[in-house]
């Protein structure tokens, strides 16, 4: 059996990805590392603790070419893409696009409608250089606003097996 997910990045889409990068970097200290996309586009992630932010601009593909800011999706790292996508499928969760690169190889993007609405992908383990900032520790929860919480608390800790 392969180890429950835990988060890898949360992916924001901001207007100005210069001044965003530069808050994070310059501002709180945040180790970056630019990951590469398919097509040889790059993206600016910043370490925090084990997990990442990744930004995007506007009408970026990765982001569904989506024009509003915020957070887009949450990565989910996992040993095996392959085999998680399969037991997730299993318990009712399929996959809705398997075809995109992701920020460190393979990339799953879960059916929303799955999961409550909130976007969701599963993940190769990022490879980045961690901070060692003593502005900002880790990311240690994400609220994610739902029309069904007992339906959300389900799928994100019965099936995916993320802690509440």
């Amino acid at each position: 059996m392969t180890s429950s997910p835990k988060l890898s990045y949360v992916a924001l889409v901001s207007r100005d990805v210069p001044a965003a990068c530069e808050v994070l970097g310059g501002v709180l200290g945040l180790a970056r590392t630019d990951c590469a996309l398919g097509g040889g586009d790059t993206v600016p992630v910043f370490a925090t603790g084990e997990a990442a932010l990744a930004l995007f601009e506007p009408g970026d593909p990765f982001v569904h070419e989506t024009d509003r800011t915020g957070v887009h999706h949450i990565g989910l790292s996992v040993d095996d893409v392959d085999a998680t996508t399969a037991r997730l499928a299993a318990a009712g969760i399929a996959a809705r696009d398997a075809g995109m690169p992701g920020l460190a190889g393979g990339h799953v993007e879960l059916d929303p409608d799955a999961t409550v609405g909130v976007r969701t992908c599963l993940v190769d383990p990022l490879t980045i250089d961690r901070s060692a900032s003593s502005r900002i520790e880790r990311i240690d929860h994400l609220g994610v606003a739902s029309s069904d919480n007992r339906k959300a608390i389900s799928v994100f800790t019965d099936t995916l097996g993320l802690p509440i």
